[in-house]
């Protein structure tokens, strides 16, 4: 079957003889601020990618057509003697657009210095293929870090230990600037938990990409793009800021670029520090006992990022460019709780658990890449990229445990010490190629990842003073992918597009864990071989009006930390362990989906998921439980989705998101413990814009998220909401932000346990309220755009956990 796949998507792509050129088009109007036409102006349209340019004049009536162009991104810049420049935003082609770009020229002497006169997209863009948050657009978006700004983009929600989702169908792989972030779950909430959203210029929420993206992600991809310099010369902006909460929190960050006919840099910084508060309640009852325990923490730490890009274009046809990214991180986390724990359903406790823990961490994770796209012909590239990745993390803890009497009297005390350090190295190599073909455009490469990662834990347990025993478990995790993509685009005729892809993937991996406590000597192997399809059919009914089917195969890889067989122990009773054959989950996609007027999107999928990996909580012993994954043989789920963007009034837009569906499992995977879970969902996001004046615009943003199943977890309902204002000041080289983020102090996260070993109930609170204050300053001069590279790292480190 996999044979034949590959053989039928290859013998097809010869005769597509019959489909017609690309009609993605660009035109408009050079007007004067009187609308007056002006003929002979000078346009220029820039491809973005491929630095080619076309060049045309306005006619008589001042109109101008570029026709025949590809999908891509690209810049319009407008002169004409006597008046100023106009530069365009990016414009973004894709499948027959006909974008009408309207251009006012300004007469220099009418200028105010310089004046730059460019579009204003909405804060929120539906597409075919995505939707796109311009977060620069959004006032409520100030001082947020990028999993504030995800839990508030349409269609992604937010779960439990920061896991982002896509319209409530499974997790999502982040990018930045087309980069796949190659960190664990943890190290990468820990990442976009310390970037800032000043420093970000638009989110898009990708439900179905091509199979030139990795296949990892069951739910697609989210992509977010930096601000990046878009000036000639020397441009840098500051920008300070304030979070005040229970305690104020730090946020400052500059940005640096230049660009000069072929070189291109720019660089970032940002540093975050503060005091954050949490407060966690956990109710479980085991084996005819029960354990009510509040938990206070407080994490003061401080978390800094480096970016820096260079580009430089050696020849017309050649350009090399070098990206750097570095991550620091340092924190203490301290913990204190109290458990009462009590047996046959008493209302009186026999005694209590007082818990102290105490935890010092470090991170250092650097990544460096090197590329060069090289022009064949006209319409025909090829790319080499090369990455390596370094990361480093440790943590050491102390925890202090006591029981006592319910009148305070000591019974017993215990106290656990650890070590965790980890290394991982991270190699990729890749090729690709895009050139058109006859009637579209066809994709190709090939890709190499390899990942070696070292992780160690020491333990050492003490009872009343004395050393009871000490224990030490190294871990060895190799594994290498190899992976090739076709991906043919091409049209049928001026209204149907088709987008056909297929890519394999080889996986080889190994884990060695040796453990003293257990006198273990343990390795688990895995090879398996994957091919995932992809297949885009989109109609367009009309201009505005465009009909999509669309089919994907994906597949989510087990976390390394959640395969490492440590065990964390949260106090004497509660601890987390890994499972070390765990097996990675397929998801299989499939949508059919409408665009109205380019204003409202619906689209009603399918979904199985094999294999599905699950966080479950297990018992030992008789008063003590462990959370731990497994996989479970299948999900599916029904999901239906309905985006909306509405001019209500010319200072007013609407913007809305709900996604709902219906979610069944089943399984049995332990002897009379039966998952027979199922029911619907939904959450919403209400997006609501006001341009009070040119220099102020305010905001109102809310989301909610009903009950959801989630495996054997019941995640309970939650939702917030935000109002922000922003000023632009100092003849709009400055601005100010401010915001009140969770008015009403709502955003928490609940859950119920719904296996049958134990009941198990969270309640969850970080500090999330805050009243944000930020000034931004910036320095700059004519708009250009630099140019964003497709790193190799492509799906290694998304799941290290450090």
């Amino acid at each position: 079957m996999k044979t034949s796949l590959v053989s039928s998507l290859i013998f097809l792509i010869p005769y597509i003889s019959f489909s017609q050129t690309l009609e993605n088009k660009i035109s408009g109007k050079v007007a004067d601020p009187s609308q007056q036409p002006i003929p002979g102006a000078s346009i220029i349209l820039t491809n973005i990618q491929e630095h080619s340019l076309n060049n045309g004049i306005s006619d008589t009536t001042g109109n101008f057509t570029f026709q025949h162009l590809k999908d891509g991104r690209y810049l319009l810049q407008a002169t004409f003697f006597g008046y100023g420049t106009y530069i365009s935003d990016t414009i973004q082609l894709y499948r027959n657009i006909h974008q009408r770009i309207n251009i006012v020229l300004i007469p220099k002497a009418q200028q105010l210095n310089e004046v730059s006169v460019t579009s204003d997209p909405s804060v929120i863009e539906i597409k075919p293929d995505r939707i796109t948050f311009n977060v620069s657009k959004s006032p409520t978006a100030t001082g947020m870090n990028i999993i504030e700004l995800l839990q508030r983009t349409p269609g992604v929600s937010v779960g439990k230990d920061d896991a982002v989702s896509i319209n409530g169908k499974g997790k999502a792989k982040i990018y930045i600037n087309n980069k796949l972030i190659n960190l664990s779950e943890q190290e990468l909430t820990t990442l976009l938990r310390g970037m800032n959203s000043d420093n970000i210029e638009s989110i898009d929420v990708i439900k179905n990409p091509s199979a030139k993206y990795d296949a990892a992600g069951g739910a697609g991809i989210i992509n977010i793009t930096l601000k990046r310099g878009k000036k000639e010369g020397w441009n840098a902006s500051l920008t300070t800021g304030v979070n005040i909460g229970q305690t104020p929190k730090s946020n400052q960050s500059a940005a640096v670029s230049f660009a000069k006919k072929q070189l291109q840099f720019s660089g970032s910084y940002n540093i975050n520090s503060g005091k954050y508060f949490d407060r966690q309640k956990f109710d479980r009852y085991q084996a005819n006992q029960s354990f009510q325990q509040q938990a206070d923490g407080t994490d003061k730490k401080t978390y800094q990022n480096i970016q820096a890009s260079l580009n430089y274009q050696i020849t017309p046809k050649t350009n090399l460019g070098t990206a750097f990214q570095g991550n620091l991180g340092n924190g203490r986390y301290k913990l204190l709780s109290e458990t009462d724990i009590g047996s046959g359903g008493h209302n009186t406790p026999d005694s209590l658990l007082l818990s102290a823990s105490d935890q010092t961490y470090n991170r250092k994770n650097f990544l460096y890449n090197l590329n060069i796209t090289q022009r064949i012909s006209d319409g025909h590239n090829i790319s080499g990229d090369i990455s390596y990745g370094k990361y480093n993390a440790s943590s050491n803890s102390q925890l202090t445990n006591k029981y006592v009497t319910n009148n305070n009297q000591p019974l017993a005390s215990y106290f656990f010490k650890s070590d965790a350090p980890m290394t991982v190295d991270i190699y990729s190599a890749k090729i690709d190629y895009s050139g058109n073909m006859k009637n579209g455009k066809l994709e190709g490469g090939a890709q190499w990842n390899k990942v070696k990662s070292n992780s160690a834990f020491h333990t050492t347990n003490q009872m009343a003073g004395q050393k009871i025993d000490s224990s030490s478990t190294n871990v060895k995790y190799n594994e290498s992918i190899y992976a090739g993509y076709i991906n043919y685009n091409f049209n049928i005729g001026k209204k149907v597009n088709v987008i056909a892809g297929i890519r394999g993937e080889l996986t080889n991996t190994e884990l060695d864990y040796v453990s003293t406590a257990h006198r273990e000597n343990n390795a688990n192997t895995y090879n398996y071989f994957q091919l995932f399809p992809n297949f885009t059919f989109t109609y367009n009914v009309t201009d505005e009006n465009i009909l999509t089917l669309a089919y994907n195969r994906r597949i989510d890889r087990p976390a390394y930390h959640n395969m490492n067989p440590f065990e964390e122990k949260v106090d004497e009773l509660i601890s987390e362990r890994g499972n070390p054959f765990l097996k990675p989950q397929y998801v299989n996609n499939i949508e059919l989906g409408y665009i109205l007027n380019q204003h409202l999107s619906v689209g009603l999928g399918y979904t199985t998921t094999s294999n599905l990996i699950i966080e479950f909580m297990d018992t030992v012993q008789r008063n003590k439980a462990f959370l731990t994954h497994i996989n479970l043989p299948k999900q599916q789920a029904v999901n239906l989705n309905i985006n909306g963007s509405f001019d209500i009034l010319p200072f007013w837009t609407l913007t809305c998101n709900i996604s709902g569906g219906y979610i069944s499992y089943h399984a049995s995977f332990r002897e009379n413990n039966q998952v027979r879970q199922y029911g619907a969902f939904f959450q919403t996001n209400l997006q609501q814009s006001f341009r009070i004046s040119e220099t102020i615009r305010a905001e109102i943003n809310g989301w909610y998220a009903s009950p959801k199943i989630d495996g054997t977890w019941k995640n309970l309902s939650a939702g917030a909401f935000d109002i922000g204002i922003q000023k632009d000041i100092l003849k709009k080289k400055g601005n100010i932000k401010v915001a009140l983020v969770d008015v009403a102090n709502t955003q928490k996260w609940r859950a119920n346990n719904l296996n049958e070993i134990l009941t198990f109930n969270i309640d969850s609170k970080k500090e999330s309220r805050q009243l944000r204050l930020y000034f931004t300053y910036r320095i700059g001069g004519k708009p250009v755009e630099t140019k964003s590279r497709n790193a190799g790292t492509q799906g290694a480190t998304n799941r290290l956990k450090l």
